[in-house]
């Protein structure tokens, strides 16, 4: 198995920050990487919280742009839960496509940034004080990523960045000044016109017919971010992925010892939430606002997948 590269599957959430607390006290020379589930049930109406979203983010891009043809002299293990082991990914590729980096006294049209923080489901507000909105006033745009909280105001002469500062989101004073800035993605979901595109051809290819109170088909047909849209995943993407694409092949993999047994029981309640689902639709029951799940081989690999996947990356699969 790859020496470099270890992955470590916890029950739960609790048992994953245990883990992380206990590498951290022992282990000096080991990159961390935390893989959060998201922490909505299975067809929620409401989308996984912002916290989440930001932590699986930069763990997938760290994960994409970090050089995997070689095994990096620095050991790194990737802690993450049975439940988000078996939930599929954004393709790889889109990370790659869809971060901006932004330096002083490069040229950047100020558009071109104003789209990317539309397209990644940014939030424009008047002024931006918390995580995943941004501003706009003049030359001027405040922008407060998900990854950290902190705000950056980037100054424009024409189409040239002509300064990066930090800001207070509270007070909006701005104080030290920055010569490079990277944005990632505020979604797993990428509200580009070709990925609406893809949803909006597949929704009434699976589902029918669009009704006109069909609320998630019309926002997201009009680019715009929809309550819950996360769990709709794979009518965005030609293709989802699972964790192992993106890690190193012959990477060693450790379960917790109660992990399967967790994964089973997710499994089970995923089934269970896309049958009430269908069985709530077909009976009337929906309280007016439409909901048509995914099937659960869309969005969820099952056990069989997963012990496919663990022997087609020649992963060598450990139970602690």
């Amino acid at each position: 198995s790859n020496p470099y590269f270890i992955i470590y599957i916890s029950r739960n959430d609790k048992n994953m920050q245990q883990i992380i607390d206990n590498i951290k006290f022992t282990i000096d020379d080991i990159d961390i990487l935390q893989l959060p589930a998201w922490d909505c049930l299975p067809y929620d109406r409401i989308s996984p919280a912002k916290e989440i979203i930001s932590k699986r983010i930069e763990c997938l891009v760290d994960l994409t742009t970090r050089d995997k043809a070689e095994n990096s002299s620095k050991k790194t293990i990737l802690i993450t839960t049975s439940n988000a082991l078996i939930q599929k990914l954004p393709p790889q590729h889109i990370w790659e496509k869809h971060i901006i980096n932004i330096s002083v006294d490069a040229n950047l049209a100020r558009q071109e940034l104003l789209n990317f923080l539309v397209y990644n489901s940014y939030i424009r507000s008047d002024n931006a004080m918390t995580a995943g909105e941004f501003a706009v006033r003049g030359s001027i745009i405040d922008i407060v990523p998900y990854n950290d909280g902190t705000g950056y105001r980037i100054d424009f002469f024409g189409d040239m960045v002509e300064s990066i500062k930090i800001f207070d989101p509270i007070t909006q004073i701005s104080s030290k000044k920055l010569n490079n800035l990277t944005l990632y993605p505020a979604n797993e979901i990428i509200l580009s016109q070709k990925f609406i595109d893809n949803f909006c051809k597949k929704y009434p290819h699976i589902f029918g017919p669009v009704n006109q109170d069909d609320d998630l088909y019309h926002n997201i047909q009009n680019g715009v971010s929809s309550p819950g849209m996360e769990h709709w995943l794979p009518l965005f993407y030609d293709n989802l992925s699972s964790i192992y694409d993106y890690i190193p092949q012959d990477s060693l993999i450790i379960f917790d010892h109660l992990a399967s047994e967790a994964i089973n029981e997710r499994q089970m309640m995923i089934d269970e939430y896309y049958q009430a689902r269908i069985d709530a639709y077909q009976n009337g029951f929906y309280n007016e606002i439409i909901y048509h799940p995914v099937k659960p081989n869309l969005l969820f690999h099952n056990v069989a997948e997963i012990d496919d996947l663990i022997a087609k990356n020649n992963c060598q699969k450990v139970i602690f």
